[in-house]
């Protein structure tokens, strides 16, 4: 059904973080529809809400942020070069991109969309992704409104797939510059109006302190080469702007609880899912735009075998045990001569030594003990890899090990998260010879691997995990995995017309970096049971 009346004048909506925002009446048109009101029933952080009761903010106010900053962001960088050719509509585009972009979002925003790829991938179904959800609903609004089609022109069909294309941060066929990729959701260094609203949204509503200042970022970017460049003292800006992000996911997003939630709620939705048909509604886009986190309360209604897990996060019915970590202890295999009788050969040239590994006489039993460097999962798979640090002894002797455990693991069957291991491990000696046959090492390994619980309490000595534990990862970084993200930003020096890139050096001596760019820890939790 068609909307009887087109809006004539803008709006001016007043929000937390941006102030007055004014909207086009096209935009004015798609945030009254039913498709874009049920945003305010989608909590921007699902299930943070039950950990930070200020967390209360949705995806309606998020996508009304995004849409203000998009048209600021155009209009700016129409501003700074005329040579653009940015037209009318190509801003109104941009605009309605930013303000669509959230729409495919389902209950509980980004976990919903981990839980049910889990579930697609083990029905063997393509990956469900929330930005193609959005152009879905957005062709739902505009099928369901002709006043919104006439409105974008004579040209509507081909913005239409402007703006999907906007929104999915994939250049079409349209062949429209890359800069207007970098907008709204910019895939090539991940700087983008999305994340400046998301990043100053929740960080203000959460009470959480941040220093970067986006309207700084916007006023000093301009396009060189195609690309949207940001002027090379805006460097520390950036900077606060990943650290802000690394924060919040560190003290938000995964804080220990917020997971052990998530993967509640994941069992809940995989066990209503035969009665309600819940992963079933992100294919009908009539279904789904009523799809919001009210879904927590249609569960609860039925009351039916997932009711145990939705109690547990209700009634908040589990006890944090401490972090985890996995410990491989056994016996290393190998012919090893070269490892203890070379000793220290660091700095020394050495005489070559006659033989091959299979001449080699001696095959020795000595102790390894190491520290898993990846974090314990609960759920391990029969064959499984380890980066592990630690030792090997030989009567009294030790040596620094790093390397890497790839074996088959049995059950104990005791109840515990411990496991007879057998397989082989190779890696390296530390603190010996560059030469390939004095430092690297590998054989066969068999011992035990155990998931060990750190506990909070320094007195306590720690415990193996049961396997009725829940193992929850937190997994963060600073928007681009192992790597810097600052490598990434093209800048420019005021005299200069060509992109440039800060290397790790020059940004070592101007700021003070992490040691690593990416962290994982595992959480440990004992869920209580239900008094009969």
């Amino acid at each position: 059904m068609a909307m009887a009346n087109k809006t004539r004048s803008v709006r001016i909506f007043h929000d937390a973080i941006h102030g007055s925002m004014q909207f086009s009446p096209i935009c004015v048109d798609i945030i009254n529809t039913v498709q874009f009101q049920r945003l305010r029933n989608i909590k921007q952080l699902g299930l943070c809400y039950y950990v930070y009761p200020s967390a209360s903010h949705n995806r309606f106010e998020h996508c009304l942020g995004t849409c203000h900053l998009a048209g600021k962001m155009i209009r700016h960088l129409k501003q700074q070069d005329s040579d653009l050719k940015i037209s009318d509509e190509d801003t109104r585009c941009v605009e309605i991109a930013g303000l669509c972009h959230d729409l495919g979002h389902a209950p509980f925003s980004h976990v919903f969309q981990e839980i049910i790829n889990e579930y697609r991938k083990e029905k063997n179904l393509k990956k469900w992704e929330h930005e193609e959800a959005s152009c879905k609903m957005l062709q739902q609004i505009i099928d369901k409104n002709s006043c919104i089609k006439d409105k974008l022109g004579d040209k509507s069909d081909e913005n239409i797939c402007f703006i999907k294309s906007l929104i999915t941060g994939k250049p079409g066929d349209l062949k429209k510059p890359n800069f207007f990729y970098q907008i709204v959701n910019n895939a090539d260094y991940n700087i983008d109006v999305d994340k400046w609203d998301y990043l100053a949204r929740d960080s203000h509503l959460l009470g959480i302190g941040t220093s970067f200042d986006h309207e700084r970022m916007l006023k000093m970017s301009k396009v060189i080469d195609g690309k949207i460049c940001y002027r090379d003292k805006t460097l520390k800006n950036f900077y606060d702007m990943f650290y802000s992000r690394y924060r919040l996911h560190n003290t938000v997003y995964q804080h220990k609880t917020v997971l052990l939630l998530n993967k509640l709620l994941g069992k809940a939705l995989k066990s209503a899912d035969e009665h309600l048909k819940i992963f079933k509604r992100v294919e009908n886009m009539e279904e789904f735009t009523y799809f919001t986190d009210s879904i927590l309360e249609e569960m609860l209604k039925k009351g039916n075998e997932p009711l145990e897990h939705l109690e547990t996060i209700i009634n908040r019915s589990f006890h944090y045990k401490g972090t985890v970590t996995d410990i491989i202890k056994g016996t290393f295999t190998s012919p090893v001569t070269d490892i203890f009788e070379l000793g220290d050969t660091e700095g020394k040239i050495l005489d070559p030594i006659e033989g091959t590994r299979e001449d080699d006489a001696v095959q020795e039993k000595i102790n390894i003990y190491g520290e898993s460097l990846d974090t314990p999962e609960s759920d391990m798979q029969d064959n499984i890899q380890r980066r592990i640090s630690g030792t090997i002894t030989k009567k009294s002797e030790k040596k620094k090990i790093e390397g890497t455990i790839d074996v088959k693991k049995f059950d104990q069957g005791d109840g515990k998260m411990r496991w007879d291991i057998d397989g082989t491990i190779n890696g390296k000696i530390l603190g010996t010879s560059e030469s390939k046959r004095q430092r690297n090492i590998d054989g066969k390994i068999n011992g035990t691997i155990e998931t060990i619980i750190n506990s909070r309490d320094e007195e306590s000595e720690p415990v193996i995990a049961n396997k009725t534990d829940e193992i929850c990862i937190a997994r963060f970084d600073y928007g681009a995995k192992e790597k810097n993200p600052l490598l990434n930003i093209p800048f420019y020096r005021i005299m200069g017309n060509k992109p440039m890139y800060f290397k790790q050096e020059e940004l070592e001596d101007m700021l003070f970096l992490p040691k690593k760019f990416k962290m994982e820890t595992g959480h440990c939790f004992e869920l209580k049971k239900k008094k009969q």
